[in-house]
């Protein structure tokens, strides 16, 4: 596997692991806010909120990890293009959200996070990374 397929998986996973890390930061303070309600029945809806968080934070861990796993190890043209396509449809989204008066530790991770997927993109789709998906696939 060329050189330039190792530094877009660990790119991809860096951009990953910012993006966990800020998902868990505001979905902690959306708990705290559900928690300052107080209502009767906050148990119930912090027991859902809690699973909804995991669920989406899990499916999202799975299916970036697929995505990059396919790309890098199994020479996935289509998964390239999926990843490619996913981050250029959420920069718009990315980069508003940091310039409003409440952003977050949230969205200036999620800013942060651009910067090492962007470039991974550069690795997979330039010299040899492109050259990597052209040739043929080798026999197991």
């Amino acid at each position: 596997m060329p050189r330039e397929l190792i530094l877009f998986e660990r790119f991809q996973y860096t951009a990953l692991a910012l993006w966990v890390v800020g998902s868990v930061i505001h979905s902690a303070s959306s708990l705290i806010e559900i928690l300052a309600i107080g209502e009767e029945g906050s148990a119930v809806a912090l027991f859902f909120s809690i699973l909804n968080i995991v669920l989406i934070i899990l499916a999202t861990i799975l299916i970036w990890f697929l995505l990059v796993y396919f790309t890098a190890r199994k020479r996935n043209n289509v998964c390239r293009w999926i990843l490619l396509i996913l981050f250029v449809l959420s920069l718009p989204s990315t980069l508003l959200d940091v310039f409003l008066p409440e952003a977050s530790v949230r969205e200036v991770l999620y800013l942060v996070s651009v910067f090492p997927e962007a470039l991974s993109f550069f690795f997979v789709f330039t010299g040899p990374g492109a050259a990597f998906f052209k040739t043929q696939k080798q026999p197991h």
